[in-house]
């Protein structure tokens, strides 16, 4: 192998080291998450760490786990329209609730599809 060949070679070898070096440190950090979110879901079970029940307005909800992702969907490109549809009130743990709201953004968000939009539609449930 010439000397210019292998010099390519070395670059396309670091480059692809790099990108697998790069998936393999966000395939760490969503372990890491993940440990963090079972560990405080025992706690949960155990009955050490209580939820607090609030009313909260489900745009507000809404609005505040997208403001927290907007890295993220900036990143991938992504709109989030979540329109006013008036007051709709939830009693839950707002964090624990935004927290499983975020979840489900961000796997829209770092998804591969076709759409770059996610729209959010609150609509009350009639029971």
């Amino acid at each position: 192998m010439m000397r210019q060949d292998f010099a390519v070679h070395t670059k396309e070898v670091e480059k692809s080291y790099g990108k697998h070096l790069e998936q393999m440190e966000e395939q760490l950090s969503r372990l890491t998450h993940l440990e963090v979110a079972l560990l405080v879901l025992a706690r949960l079970d155990a009955g050490t760490l209580l939820l607090q029940k609030k009313e909260v307005d489900v745009f507000t909800l809404l609005t505040l786990a997208a403001d927290n992702l907007q890295e993220l969907f900036t990143e991938t490109g992504t709109s989030i329209d979540i329109p006013e549809m008036g007051e709709i009130i939830i009693a839950v743990d707002l964090d624990w609730t935004m927290e499983a709201v975020m979840n489900l953004m961000k796997n829209y968000g770092t998804w591969k599809c076709r759409r770059n939009s996610l729209f959010l539609w609150p609509e009350p449930l009639i029971c």
